[in-house]
């Protein structure tokens, strides 16, 4: 039971992970947004500088989200091997996860 516990909590940072690694990209997305509207609108040579300068940030933030999810993919997958290694923590972790809303 302990092995089926221990692999819900993987399991749940696992989801926790893929959920903040696609906020942090959408919250980029509305940033640069924003930075080019405001450069667009003032044409300020400063401003105009940081769009294009944030902009190229992006394949960095796009990387992070990758290595964010394929860490998540990872976790839930040893968290599966962690449970399945001994065949009697099997019916324990059907029961607790019937017992997930």
């Amino acid at each position: 039971m302990r092995r089926t516990v221990v692999a819900l909590a993987i399991r749940d940072v696992s989801q926790t992970l893929q959920a903040e690694a696609g906020k942090l990209f959408t919250l980029f997305e509305a940033m640069q947004q924003e930075v080019t509207l405001i450069a667009k609108r003032t044409r300020d040579p400063t401003i105009v500088t940081f769009d294009r300068q944030f902009s190229a940030m992006r394949p960095a933030f796009e990387r992070v989200r990758a290595d964010i999810q394929n860490y998540s993919w990872f976790l839930s997958s040893a968290a599966d091997e962690y449970v399945h290694q001994h065949p009697a923590d099997k019916e324990a972790t059907r029961r607790a996860m019937d017992q997930l809303p």
